[in-house]
C-alpha cells in the first residue's frame, strides 16, 4: 500500500486546522463578560476563557493547531444560559508549551487537571472539533463520571491514522513520518508534538469505552481543495458507524466546511442545547 494517499490525508487535514477564519464579534450586551486566565499546571500555563455564571457546564476542545477563539461565536451565545470554558492546549496559541508527550492521555488529563481548578462544575458537556473529538472521547472514556455527554464536529477518522500501520513508508516508521509531515507544516510546538503523537492517539481511541452518555455527531459533506468524493463518503460510513455504536446517539450529515461551528454555528448551538436538555 503506498503511503501517499495518506500523506495527502495528513496534509489536509492539517490545512483545515491552520485555515485562517473570520469570525463575527457578538456586541449584544446580553453576553455574559467573560474572563480570560492562565491557570498554573506542573511547569506550564494554559490561557483559557471561562464565560457564564450558572447552569450546566460545557467544555470546548479545539482541532489541531486552534486555539480558543475558534469558539468565540457560539460560547458567547451559550454562556447566556450555560457555565462555558474554552483553552488553547500546551504549546498551542497563547499556552506555554508542556514538558511531556502529547498523546490523547496526555491531553485529558491536562484537561481535568485544568477543570479540577476551573469554577465550572460537573459534569460536562464536551464540545470536541476535528482531532479535539478524539480527545473528547478518550475524556470521557477515562473520566466517565465527569460528563454527560458530548457533540464532536466533524471528528477526526482514527481508523485513518491508524491505517499507517499497515501502509508502505518507504523505510519510515509512522512516527518518523508524521514527524517529517509536522516539520514541513510548520506547526508551533505544542500541535507539532500532538500531531507526531496522533497514531498512539487513534489507539487510545480504540481502546476507550464510552459511558452510556447521549452523543451526537456532525459530519460536514463539503470537500476541501484537497479530499475527494470518496473521502467524504468514507468520512459518513465511520462516523456513521460510530453512531451506531453508541446508545442514544445522534448523526447529522450536512453541507459545511469542515469548521462546522463558524459555517453554521445556530445549527451548532441547537445540538448542544439539545444534549444539554437530554
Amino acid at each position: 500500500m503506498s503511503y501517499r494517499p495518506l500523506l495527502l490525508f495528513a496534509t489536509a487535514m492539517l490545512m483545515l486546522a491552520l485555515a485562517s477564519c473570520t469570525l463575527r464579534i457578538d456586541n449584544d450586551p446580553f453576553v455574559p463578560k467573560s474572563k480570560i486566565s492562565w491557570v498554573d499546571l506542573e511547569g506550564y500555563r494554559l490561557y483559557t476563557k471561562t464565560q457564564g455564571k450558572s447552569g450546566p457546564s460545557i467544555v470546548f476542545i479545539s482541532g489541531l493547531g486552534d486555539g480558543l477563539t475558534t469558539w468565540s461565536e457560539i460560547q458567547s451565545e451559550l454562556a447566556k444560559r450555560y457555565q462555558t470554558l474554552s483553552y488553547d492546549r500546551a504549546g498551542v496559541g497563547q499556552s506555554t508549551p508542556a514538558g511531556h508527550a502529547s498523546t490523547g492521555f496526555d491531553v485529558a488529563l491536562e484537561l481535568k487537571q485544568l477543570l479540577e481548578k476551573s469554577e465550572l462544575a460537573p459534569p460536562y458537556l464536551l464540545v470536541g472539533h476535528s482531532v479535539g473529538g478524539l480527545y473528547a472521547r478518550i475524556f470521557a472514556g477515562k473520566y466517565p463520571h465527569l460528563v454527560s455527554g458530548m457533540v464532536l464536529l466533524d471528528y477526526t477518522l482514527e481508523d485513518k491514522i491508524l491505517a499507517l500501520k499497515e501502509a508502505d513508508l518507504g523505510g519510515m516508521t509512522p512516527e518518523q513520518l508524521l514527524a517529517q509531515i509536522a516539520e514541513e507544516m510548520g506547526l508551533e510546538k505544542g500541535s507539532k508534538r500532538e500531531f507526531i503523537s496522533s497514531l498512539k492517539t487513534a489507539e487510545q481511541v480504540k481502546a476507550s469505552k464510552l459511558p452510556p452518555i447521549p452523543v451526537t455527531v456532525i459530519t460536514a459533506l463539503k470537500p476541501s481543495p484537497e479530499e475527494t468524493p470518496e473521502d467524504m463518503q468514507l468520512k459518513s460510513l465511520l462516523h456513521g458507524q460510530f453512531v451506531q455504536s453508541v446508545p442514544n446517539s445522534k448523526h447529522i450529515q450536512l453541507q459545511s466546511s469542515h469548521y462546522v461551528h463558524l459555517d453554521q454555528p445556530n445549527l451548532v448551538i441547537a445540538e448542544i442545547k439539545a444534549r444539554i436538555m437530554n
